[in-house]
């Protein structure tokens, strides 16, 4: 995951937190009788709706927008370059494998 997705992640979680507030507070002004414990339940039903109606829209703007993203192709190809990310990490560390390096030698990226 690169940092872009984790931030995009944490502003929509953040976002939902917030129209679940939104959705309760709004809820609790229109409710006949706010002391009633039976309304907190109801008042936080209508919050967590609020903020699925809210995603559901951006999923809605999101997919259609999604079939016209185009893939980059970078063109950093090295000729001695193994595709595992380990090698690759080391590599970019030495400028070239070492000659008389193990399988063992480095960690596997993706396993972790």
């Amino acid at each position: 995951m690169n940092t872009i997705q984790q931030i995009a992640g944490a502003i929509g979680t953040a976002v939902a937190i917030s129209l679940i507030s939104v959705g309760n507070h709004a809820f609790m002004e229109t409710a006949i009788d706010p002391t009633n414990p039976v309304n907190d339940s109801l008042a936080l039903i209508a919050g967590v709706q609020t903020s699925f109606v809210f995603a559901f829209v951006v999923a809605l703007v999101g997919l259609p927008l999604a079939f016209f993203i185009k893939r980059v192709q970078v063109g950093n190809h090295h000729p001695n370059r193994w595709r595992g990310n380990g090698c690759y990490c080391l590599m970019r560390t030495f400028g070239r494998m070492p000659a008389k390096m193990d399988f063992i030698d480095f960690i596997d990226m993706e396993s972790i």
